[in-house]
């Protein structure tokens, strides 16, 4: 077997760059969030459309998405981290 057969697909210093990236888009996603928490008509504003027709729903439905992603990054990227670290 040669050196590339051998070669695990993933190796200690790129899951600790995962895991960083994974943690770096968990922020930005709370980031948004909490920005469409509290200024709502910043994508009527910014887009130019009013994709719900002014009833709040796709905002909300956007706070709601961008949270539970921001969680989902931030525990993957804490498990990515921390298993880089224990090898």
């Amino acid at each position: 077997m040669n050196d590339q057969q051998n070669h695990q697909p993933q190796s200690t210093s790129s899951r600790q760059l995962f895991g960083r990236l994974c943690i770096a888009l968990a922020v930005v996603a709370a980031i948004l969030a909490v920005i469409t928490m509290f200024s709502p008509t910043w994508i009527e504003r910014t887009l130019s459309v009013s994709p719900d027709a002014g009833s709040g729903e796709t905002e909300w439905a956007l706070v709601v998405g961008l949270a539970l992603a921001s969680g989902a990054l931030a525990v993957l990227g804490r498990r990515l981290i921390s298993a880089a670290i224990a090898r």
